[in-house]
């Protein structure tokens, strides 16, 4: 059944592509400010900023989560600039600061005063507009957040970009509840990504494409060195310029086609604006997933993390 093609808005989505094949500082950390430079619209000056990386896990981490140099840069670009900035996420096990810890995060984020942070729920429970799990509370003085994915495949959605690394504003074991949830069916897992969106604050995505994860994920794939690096102020844009790089098609991503049922801005690539290189010039040829199937989690594992965040909201802060 053909699709009916979704409204141009009135403003078409702008991304920022660009070449950047390695993770030295001194080619990463311009490039990174060149991203930045055109995916804001406006300076952030003197304000706090938080850097929502991917953080999904120990395991593989180098590859599986937002390379510790992009992170890096980012910092050293808002720092730099006056700001406060805080480095968060919430993986659905374990915690940020161990999985910040294993890419020698404190070490390489200390000259910024940089604080890594756990995002939780708040203590009265968040309040969501629609259905699906509750987005954590983050400070208040935060101004803006900047989610920093990293290019992946994925066994149930089989790309991993700027949208799905949202989820992570969700907290903790709520997460693998969503999980359970929804996550039976990857169009019902997608629809509910996308309802997070109207809940999320303010934020600017800047996609680790250099070296992406290929064949498997979000953990257990292979490195792929894609060379790309891309920003932009719409998450739905920015993924679907990467899937254009990938020579994927709707019919691939799960997420893209129920972005583009929902007939929503950036889900059409001929609607998209480019500062940079166009998708064709950066085009790439990582594997992705045969075959899409749910990701479960283990009844046990699910209270074993119960159990642990529990204990830890008794432990003294002092």
């Amino acid at each position: 059944m053909l699709l009916e093609k979704p409204m141009t808005p009135s403003r078409s989505p702008v991304v920022h592509l660009m070449a950047q094949p390695v993770y030295e500082l001194d080619s990463l950390l311009p490039a990174a400010a060149e991203c930045l430079d055109r995916a804001l619209d406006r300076p952030i000056q003197d304000s706090t900023v938080l850097i929502k990386p991917n953080f999904i896990s120990r395991q593989n981490a180098w590859l599986s989560c937002t390379h510790p140099a992009l992170i890096e840069s980012v910092c050293a670009y808002f720092s730099s600039r006056g700001n406060r900035v805080l480095v968060g996420d919430s993986p659905a096990f374990g915690s940020a600061r161990s999985v910040a810890a294993s890419l020698d995060l404190p070490r390489r984020l200390a000259p910024y005063g940089a604080r890594i942070m756990e995002l939780k729920l708040s203590r009265d429970g968040a309040s969501r507009s629609g259905e699906g799990p509750a987005l954590a509370r983050l400070p208040d003085e935060v101004e803006l957040v900047i989610n920093l994915p990293r290019l992946k495949a994925h066994k149930q959605m089989a790309v991993s970009g700027a949208t799905k690394n949202l989820f992570g504003l969700v907290p903790g074991a709520r997460k693998a509840l969503a999980h359970v949830r929804y996550g039976q069916s990857s169009t019902t897992f997608a629809h509910m990504l996308l309802g997070l969106l109207p809940d999320c604050p303010e934020t600017v995505s800047l996609m680790d494409g250099i070296r992406a994860m290929q064949r498997s994920g979000p953990t257990d794939g292979d490195p792929y060195e894609c060379g790309i690096l891309c920003a932009s102020h719409d998450p739905i844009a920015l993924d679907t310029a990467i899937y254009c790089a990938l020579g994927l098609s709707r019919e691939d991503v799960p997420l893209w086609r129920a972005a583009w049922e929902k007939a929503l801005p950036g889900s059409d690539p001929d609607a998209i604006s480019y500062t940079g290189k166009k998708p064709e010039q950066l085009a790439c040829s990582m594997q992705m997933p045969h075959q899409l199937s749910p990701i479960s989690f283990h009844p046990l594992r699910l209270a074993k993390s119960f159990c642990k965040r529990g204990l830890a909201r008794l432990r003294p802060t002092g």
